[in-house]
């Protein structure tokens, strides 16, 4: 399932990910998607990162680990539910990284708006070693 449509800006730090809410998409139920499932789209906006961390860098895979997420804090919610149509910004910046973890602050926006906020941690790692 990929909810993210673009990656807009990249750096090896930081990135921002647009992704537009779609009639259909697998969250979306009456022409609203609860705004818990934004974690998922920064879930992806790091993913889509890392990925390009990895093609950047040369690294074994270029960009097709397995990733996992950890888990999150201080996870904000300034909305209920996001409707179709509206574009997401997500802002991520890396605060913390040591081999395979890392620490990523996350703002998702539409517009002016803020939606959500976090900070997410993440295992980065190839698929066997997630798998076993």
């Amino acid at each position: 399932m990929i909810l993210v449509d673009e990656l807009v800006e990249w750096t090896p730090s930081a990135a921002l990910v647009r992704a537009r809410v779609r009639v259909g998409g697998p969250f979306v139920r009456a022409g609203r998607l609860p705004a818990t499932i934004l974690l998922e789209y920064m879930a992806q906006a790091i993913a889509v990162a890392e990925g390009m961390g990895a093609r950047a860098s040369g690294r074994a895979g270029g960009g097709s680990e397995a990733g996992v997420l950890l888990g999150t804090r201080e996870l904000e919610l300034e909305v209920e539910e996001v409707a179709v149509g509206e574009t997401l910004d997500i802002a991520i910046e890396q605060k913390f990284a040591d081999m395979k973890l890392a620490s990523y602050a996350c703002e998702v926006r539409s517009g002016a708006r803020r939606l959500a906020a976090a900070t997410v941690n993440v295992m980065v790692s190839g698929a066997v070693e997630v798998s076993a």
